[in-house]
């Protein structure tokens, strides 16, 4: 069984994801909290996160911060508004795919199966070869 934990302000992602994943072999948690869903992967890893960024930003760049030095990584789908854009780049050098709220639920559900399916110790970020080549430009 696959395991999606969820940390959100309000239930939105949760039932979306479970709908999503209705017939296949996963289960959906739901974190009002980061430090909840850090106690949850302690029991029980997840097969992948979801984070909400706007419902507590500095709470979620920490906690990516802290997995980026774990090993096994959970990979991570952070969920941003245009509010939190200016956080994109950051999150994805901490290892973690950035989606705008305005993902529908089949789509985020597809991002969560790309994630797992490259395992949790390997990187996957659309756009991360593009990051990681980028130099400062002098």
């Amino acid at each position: 069984m696959r395991n999606v934990y969820v940390f959100e302000s309000r239930r939105r992602w949760v039932p979306e994801l479970a709908r999503q994943f209705h017939e296949a072999d996963v289960r959906v948690r739901g974190f009002q909290s980061v430090t909840d869903l850090t106690a949850a992967a302690v029991k029980r890893p997840a097969d992948v996160a979801v984070l909400e960024l706007e419902a507590a930003a500095a709470d979620c760049l920490r906690w990516l911060a802290n997995q980026a030095g774990a090993a096994p990584r959970t990979p991570v789908v952070v969920i941003g508004g245009p509010r939190a854009a200016g956080l994109e780049l950051p999150v994805r050098e901490l290892g973690a795919e950035f989606v705008f709220d305005t993902i529908g639920g089949a789509p985020l559900a597809e991002v969560c199966r790309r994630q797992w399916r490259a395992g949790p110790s390997r990187l996957l970020c659309q756009d991360q070869r593009d990051i990681n080549d980028r130099r400062p430009t002098e």
